[in-house]
């Protein structure tokens, strides 16, 4: 079933365009992540802050087995469209694993459809009775799959994915229950759907909220080499926070630089991004009255112009600035779940991490806050001394107030730069299901 998105202008009513629509008789509407009931007022003027979502359910024959599996399927069906993982052209050409790209399969979640009842010899494309699920473990992406075979019992000569045989390809696997058999655990996930490859911006990018700033015109040396530099300043009660904060910090610096190029040389301030790895505390060295100064260290520079080898640090002008980083969410989850898993990509160059904080909490029927906020930090690393790459990360949550809807939001806690891109590649409300078993069905 494919996912339509439609764009419609504010102020329009929702009414009036629903009935223009040619719905099955049963669906289900969402909006802003509530379930509409038939309390709900339809009738009312969209604007840019409603976010609808409309799930159609033609109804056939159901099966009593089943049935609870394919309602729920139903309520979030719109996982059988594909999603992008990635949100450029150049990024579709990563490789999630080493032996073949994981794309959408033509097995599908037959909703309110008879059970497949198989007799003969055949090839046959069995039901999905869930969303496919995935990890990124070891950065390669592991795809588990539950299909109903159909009623009964069945002698299998050979699986395939697409023409090739699922046994030859490296790390896959399958397994059969018939029916009756107890199945230890069902991983069972929904998809966030608001989730399709958000690119997460770093604090050097704009719009990104300042923390603190400081700065000065009493500067007192500098020096630049490559990506790293040495800023000494006459030390200043504006600049103590930058001092005393935990290091390393990403910040942006704003200094006066003589650049040397082929054309001449060009005097200018210059604001860049680095990380402040260190500040130190020194004096002129006099007995009375002495004269102190901070020392800042710099590396990671990415300036937006050229700085040459040689270039100079005037002693006129230096300004840190500490951004809080721009947050992408948060994101909401359609169904309930014990756990929450998110999956993040990285575009990194060698030697590059992407550092990040992930805070989550449980949330209403209204999308309102019901728990703790939990708070997680982490890095996505390349460790690569030869090449840049994509990496690849799951991250599973087991949060402390229990089953729930839950909702997430992401900040980059380093700067980002053309080697070092983070994006959300999917998130999943997650249900373990367990000692499971289907008295009928293979």
């Amino acid at each position: 079933m494919p996912k339509e998105r439609i764009e419609l202008a504010n102020g329009s009513n929702f009414y009036t365009w629903l009935e223009q629509q040619a719905f099955d008789r049963d669906i289900a509407i969402v909006i802003n992540g509530v379930l509409a009931d038939e309390e709900t007022e339809l009738s009312f003027k969209l604007t840019e802050l409603h976010r609808i979502q409309i799930f159609n359910q033609p109804r056939s024959i159901v099966s009593d087995i089943l049935s609870p599996v394919f309602k729920l399927v139903t309520k979030v069906f719109s996982f059988l469209a594909p999603k992008p993982s990635f949100s450029s052209a150049a990024d579709n050409n990563a490789k999630e694993s080493p032996n073949n790209k994981l794309t959408g399969q033509t097995n599908i979640a037959r909703t309110y459809q008879a059970r497949p009842d198989i007799y003969g010899q055949i090839r046959s494309f069995p039901d999905l009775i869930q969303q496919s699920m995935f990890e990124f473990t070891g950065n390669i992406k592991y795809v588990t799959e539950w299909m109903n075979f159909g009623i009964g019992h069945y002698t299998v000569e050979s699986v395939r994915y697409s023409e090739s045989s699922l046994g030859a390809i490296a790390g896959a696997s399958y397994q059969f229950y018939p029916p009756g058999t107890v199945i230890p655990e069902i991983i069972q996930g929904f998809e966030f759907d608001d989730v399709d490859g958000q690119e997460v911006l770093g604090p050097n990018e704009s719009n990104s909220e300042q923390v603190a700033t400081a700065t000065t015109n009493d500067v007192v040396s500098g020096t630049i080499t490559g990506t790293s530099a040495a800023v000494k300043i006459v030390q200043s009660p504006d600049f103590d926070y930058f001092y005393d904060i935990p290091k390393p910090l990403p910040v942006q610096v704003t200094v006066n630089v003589t650049r040397h190029l082929a054309s001449g040389d060009v005097t200018e301030n210059v604001t860049f991004s680095a990380s402040l790895d260190s500040a130190t505390e020194s004096d002129d060295g006099a007995v009375i009255d002495p004269v102190n100064y901070f020392t800042f260290q710099l590396s990671s520079i990415n300036s937006p112009v050229e700085i040459p080898a040689g270039s100079t640090i005037n002693n006129t002008i230096f300004t840190l600035t500490e951004n809080k980083g721009n947050i992408s969410g948060p994101y909401f989850a359609a169904i309930e779940g014990d756990e929450l898993w998110v999956h993040l990509q990285a575009q990194l160059g060698k030697r590059e991490g992407a550092d990040f904080l992930l805070e989550y909490w449980a949330v209403n029927d209204n999308n309102d806050r019901i728990s703790p906020t939990y708070s997680y930090s982490s890095y996505v690393f390349n460790a690569s001394d030869s090449r840049a790459d994509y990496i690849y990360g799951t991250f599973k949550f087991t949060p402390q107030y229990g089953k729930a809807r839950y909702a997430f939001q992401l900040r980059k806690t380093n700067n980002s730069s053309d080697s070092n891109l983070l994006q959300i590649s999917e998130a999943h409300s997650v249900t373990r299901r367990k000692n499971v078993t289907y008295p009928n069905d293979t």
